[in-house]
């Protein structure tokens, strides 16, 4: 979430610093209306930006003074019913897990862990 003054507030949604960050702006909630992002998009202030990128980045991304992450129910409350099927999740995998060196994708995580 963008908040009350935010450096990215102004920001050319795709030259932002989430850009930056190697994230892909998938959508944007506006005044209760998601949408997705067009070229002419800068940021404004409460906008609820949902993002795609690597993990790794989240971290970087938690440090970008003037934005909050919203929990999945805060998010709920907002977007509605499209995001009920959306998660943030920390994983920590010790050195012998099976998983270490596969992808997600490539592990059967869905499978496996029925999300």
């Amino acid at each position: 979430m963008i908040l009350p003054d935010s450096p990215l507030i102004g920001q050319e949604v795709f030259k932002s610093d989430f850009s930056v960050l190697d994230f892909q702006v998938m959508k944007i909630l506006r005044n209760q209306l998601e949408r997705e992002p067009t070229l002419q998009d800068r940021f404004e202030e409460g906008d609820v930006v949902q993002v795609a990128g690597r993990v790794e980045n989240l971290i970087r991304v938690k440090k970008i003074e003037g934005i909050d992450i919203v929990e999945d129910a805060t998010l709920r409350k907002k977007v509605g019913e499209d995001a009920v099927r959306a998660h943030i999740a920390e994983v920590v995998l010790t050195p012998k897990s099976p998983l270490v060196g596969q992808t997600l994708r490539g592990s059967n995580f869905r499978q496996f862990s029925g999300v």
